[in-house]
């Protein structure tokens, strides 16, 4: 399934120009509970996942995102959605899986410095506190944005 959206000032005569970028994201849940990274410096909840590097396959990069993010490994993950985001200086192809852990944590979270600094936490929370928490309202655009992102991609993979 895609589902293509589009922010606002975005010109879609443009698109050809605009730089793409890929990510995928895996939507987790264990027992009623969903797994999402907690960033605290901007109070926003996020999937796990991340970037899809030059010459890696999506599958790939949630594996390795979800790993060093988490430090869980990922197992029976189904692609069910691709989610288009049009911005106004890019577009991101959101890749979203659903998967399920295939262990406990292996080992320690292998964040990025970028990732520390907004100190990322991971968190399980029931199905529909998360829900509640990635609608409601916030001032900040970029976060809105973000957790429509998240909450399309739980809502088509559950």
């Amino acid at each position: 399934m895609l589902i293509e959206i589009r922010q606002e000032g975005h010109d879609s005569a443009n698109t050809e120009r605009l730089p793409k970028n890929e990510g995928a994201r895996a939507v987790i849940v264990r027992d009623g509970e969903i797994l999402l990274l907690y960033l605290q410096k901007q109070d926003r909840y996020v999937l796990p996942g991340g970037g899809v590097k030059k010459d890696e396959e999506p599958l790939e990069a949630l594996q390795r995102e979800v790993r060093e993010e988490t430090g869980y490994e990922v197992e029976n993950a189904e692609k069910t959605l691709l989610l288009k985001e049009y911005f106004p200086d890019s577009i991101w192809s959101h890749h979203m899986f659903k998967a399920h852990l295939a262990n406990a944590p292996q080992g320690r979270q292998q964040l990025t410095p970028e990732e520390r600094s907004l100190g990322v936490e991971v968190v399980f929370l029931p199905l529909e506190e998360a829900l509640r928490r990635l609608s409601e309202e916030t001032d900040d655009v970029f976060t809105a944005n973000i957790h429509r992102r998240e909450l399309i991609g739980i809502l088509h993979s559950i």
